[in-house]
Parts: C-alpha cells; structure tokens; sequence
C-alpha cells in the first residue's frame, strides 16, 4: 500500500498527463448532490518519489474551472489544455454550462528569472486552423510525431433555462502541437475525389433523370434522423451512380467520453456514451483508422446496442402510455367489480 498525502481532493472529469517523471493533474468537479464545485488545480506525482505536490503557477492568467478537458503533454515538456465544461448557479436549481473553447499552456519559468518565485506558469494559447466546435468530453491521444488527436465530443444546447439538449460529434481533429495548428481530419477524402468522379452524370442520363421529391425530416433529436419522402429519380443513375452519399467508410457513431490511443501508426478508438431523449447508451465498439492512409475506418468489434447498459429513466411518452395503461387496467378493475356487485344483487334478489 502506498501512502501519499497532500494529493488533490476527492473529484472526476479530471485530466491527467506523463512529462519529465512526473504525473500531472488538472481540473475536474464534485458533486455531492447537495452541491458541486469545478477545479482548475494543478498537482504533480513524482514517479521517483512517489509524493504529491500542489504546484502554485505564476503568471497572471489559468484556466477557470472546467471538467472534461482535453489535456496533452509535448515532447518539449509543455503541457496543454483546451476545452471542457462547468456550470454555475443562475437562479434556484436552475445552472447554466459552459462550453470552454478556450487553450492554455503550462510551462516551466525560467531559471534565469530572479522574480519567477513559482517553478511554472500558465501562458493563453492562440490557436490556428480548422479548430473543433466547442464542446466537451473529447478523447485525444498524441501520436510520436507530435500530434494531437481528438475524437468526439458533445455540446450542450439549451432549448430553454431548465432544459438542455446534447449534440455529439464523430469528428475527428489533429492538433500540432509545435505550431499550435488544428486541421480536420477527412477519413476517406480519396475515395470520395474518385466516386464523385465516377458518379457525373451523362446529358441522357440528365435528361432521363426525374427530381426527386423532396424529403422532409419529422425526427431528429440530434443521434437518428427520420425523414419521408425523398423517393429516388426513375433514370439510370440512380442505383448504378448514386455519388459520394452511399460511400461507406464505416467508423464510431458520434459520442462522447470515448477512449482513444495511437499505436504504431493506428488510431483505435473504444467505447464512450450518447443519449437520444431521456435515455444514455453506454458503448463497447471498437475501431481503428491508419493514420497514414486515412482510407476508411476498421470494425474491430462492432456496435451493439442490445448489448448496451442502460442507464436513466424512461421517457415521459413511455411514462404517460404506462399510465394511461395503468388507468385502463383500473378501469377494467372498476367494471369487474360492478359485474360481480351486479351478480350478487341478482343472487340476493
């Protein structure tokens, strides 16, 4: 058994990385239903000898409190942090999120400055590029070349104060670390440039080609879509040239809190969670993507939602239909009675 005092409180949604023997750890929140604090602390686990550090930064700026961040080490010993989510108290239970968007780097003062007292600071971080939407519960992994892979993610909408609706992503970004440059990562880009090409279409088949009615979406709660209509063109192409839509180049359905490793030029990603209304699926799939061709995504062990823990309680439509099934039910109690109520008067009678 290990004892190691003075280590960062009881919390989750933190973030921690390696660099130069020593285990970094940042952020995260508790909640212990009666209320809930973010943090933006920053300790340090010595590998050599086992002790924990709070380490106190100088500078004039920190991240503010924040969970479920993205945080990389870099092989020239910085440490970078962008991202995640908090909340605070608007009114009386009703809080308000935060989606951070926001990228700082940890860096060790130089010792050459005489008025540096704390061994780090913190330095705010401009980065270029196609960066991520904003959102929360991202997997990174850094690959050896020094780049930063992010999968995934949710963003929370508020539809009103008290409702808050999540949309997830499948994306996936690739962060340089040395310049500080984001670049959206096209799985498949090849194949799409050679279909497209594949799929033009003659001036016969154009002019054989009927429009196509157009399609109305009647669901999307941000995971599945459903739409009518739509029916598909009666010309040639239809079937035989259909373009760039039907190419499938398999990978991980959108979701958050996934996790993701790279390893000898692969990128697997395992696992995560998402929620359709009222309900959250817990996911086991596994995939993997080279990163050097970035030709399609590999199907390791493949999604199945059967198979999924469920967590959460049912929707109000399903609790209403049980009520009003419950009520039927009483109903149907209620004429029973009267039927033998009506049997014994005509057995008294």
């Amino acid at each position: 058994k290990l004892n190691a005092p003075n280590g960062p409180s009881a919390r989750s949604g933190h973030r921690m990385v390696v660099s130069k023997k020593k285990l970094f750890v940042f952020g995260g929140f508790h909640d212990n239903n009666a209320s809930y604090r973010y943090f933006n602390d920053l300790y340090a686990f010595s590998l050599e000898t086992y002790n924990w550090t709070k380490i106190e930064t100088g500078g004039s700026v920190a991240p503010p409190a924040r969970s479920g961040c993205c945080m990389v080490a870099t092989g020239d010993g910085k440490i970078l942090v962008w991202g995640g989510y908090s909340k605070t108290s608007v009114k009386k239970e009703v809080d308000r999120g935060t989606t951070h968007t926001d990228m700082y780097a940890l860096v060790s003062n130089d010792k050459s400055d005489a008025k540096a007292a704390a061994a780090y600071k913190w330095i705010s971080v401009k980065a270029s590029g196609k960066k991520p939407a904003p959102r929360s519960g991202m997997a990174v992994a850094m690959a050896p070349n020094g780049k930063a892979y992010a999968f995934g993610g949710v963003m929370d909408t508020e539809e009103d104060e008290e409702d808050v609706k999540g949309l997830f992503s499948s994306e996936l970004h690739v962060l340089d670390t040395a310049a500080t440059t984001w670049r959206k990562v096209e799985v498949g880009a090849k194949a799409r440039k050679s279909e497209k090409g594949n799929s033009q279409q003659s001036p016969d088949d154009e002019k054989l080609a009927e429009p196509a009615a157009s399609a109305k979406v009647v669901s999307d709660d941000g995971i599945f879509t459903m739409t009518v209509g739509g029916a598909a063109s009666s010309g040639p192409s239809s079937t035989a040239k259909s373009g760039t839509n039907d190419l499938d180049l398999g990978g991980p359905s959108p979701r958050m809190n996934a996790a993701i490793v790279v390893c000898k030029g692969q990128l697997y990603v395992y696992g995560g969670l998402f929620e359709t209304g009222s309900r959250q699926y817990t996911l086991s799939d596994l995939y993997s993507l080279d990163l050097h061709k970035l030709d399609a995504w590999k199907t390791l062990i493949a999604n199945a939602l059967n198979s999924c823990e469920w967590l959460g309680s049912d929707s109000e439509g399903e609790s209403s239909s049980d009520e009003n099934d419950d009520d039927d039910d009483d109903d149907d109690d209620d004429d029973d009675d009267e039927e033998d109520s009506s049997e014994d008067s005509s057995e008294m009678d």
